[in-house]
């Protein structure tokens, strides 16, 4: 339950077995390419007992395609569309502890075999609509294949719930106004965050902001993953970190509306993004939509 205090509140959700909480998610990013999402995630208890709970999400988007759009133009029939239903139609079964803290996957084998198996499936369908025959797309192909996969770990995953603002994020934690934490997600890189408390709102203000070496670390795995022989390209990365022209920092706010079951009712989220010299903008909002 929800227990306030004067600038202080203490989140852990009621939970039974059968319990079912659905949210609505409307997403969008403003920057070189302008993506919006719209999307429908239900949480249902799946088993509850004095350990913790299991939890089963299930995100499902519009059948007409319009939960995903890129430049305005739905991507119902591209290989991001075809990812993201994937994605969609997979089942995520989420361990808790007994103060509904996410602590693990139950389920983590299976979502990741079943991913590497669409990934691959999308892009060969891909590759055959567009034509694409040369051993270096190839490679580039089997290249981003094997970078998204390795960053599909069960600490991934769970970033998704502890590291980052989600509807779970604040689940098991007593917050008193002023607070400060520093949270590392799966690959040690760290987001600081500090929190206001103002009556049931609990307001997020966080900043992600790698340093030059974590930037390198980042940038070189990536390019050595796509493409092999982009790892000859350190020199190069080199004077571009120094020249600040590579800065990756996130800075968002997330307001947090609980209900007196503890559950969120409503979280915003507004963010700017700097990556490689490409600004973003980010805002979603998820609300709760049905309660039973």
């Amino acid at each position: 339950m929800t227990i306030q205090a004067q600038g202080e509140i203490t989140v852990v959700p009621q939970m039974k077995k059968g319990d079912v909480r659905t949210y609505i998610t409307e997403a969008s990013t403003n920057g070189k390419v302008d993506i919006s999402q719209n999307s429908t995630t239900r949480f249902k208890v799946v088993n509850a007992s004095k350990k913790g709970y299991v939890i089963e999400q299930n995100t499902s988007f519009p059948e007409d395609g319009s939960g995903l759009t890129i430049n305005g133009m739905s991507s119902a029939n591209s290989m991001l569309g075809s990812v993201a239903a994937f994605i969609g139609n997979t089942p995520v079964l989420i361990n808790l502890d007994k103060n509904t803290t996410p602590v693990g996957i139950k389920n983590f084998k299976y979502i990741k075999e079943e991913t590497r198996k669409n990934i691959t499936e999308s892009f060969n369908k891909e590759a055959t609509k567009s034509g694409i025959s040369s051993n270096e797309a190839l490679m580039v192909m089997q290249g981003l294949t094997n970078l998204i996969m390795d960053y599909i770990t069960e600490a991934s995953v769970l970033d998704g719930y502890k590291f980052n603002e989600s509807v779970l994020t604040l689940n098991g934690k007593t917050i008193k106004d002023g607070d400060t934490e520093i949270i590392s997600n799966f690959k040690g890189f760290k987001m600081h965050k500090t929190y206001a408390v103002e009556g049931n709102k609990v307001i997020v203000d966080a900043k992600l902001n790698l340093t030059k070496e974590e930037t390198k670390q980042l940038l070189t795995e990536m390019f050595s993953k796509i493409k092999p022989m982009m790892s000859e390209m350190a020199p190069i990365l080199d004077m571009v970190i120094e020249s600040g022209q590579a800065k990756i920092e996130v800075v968002s706010k997330n307001v947090y509306e609980i209900g007196e079951d503890g559950w969120v009712e409503k979280l915003t989220t507004d963010a700017t993004g700097s990556f490689i010299g490409e600004q973003t903008s980010m805002k979603t909002i998820t609300k709760l939509s049905v309660e039973k």
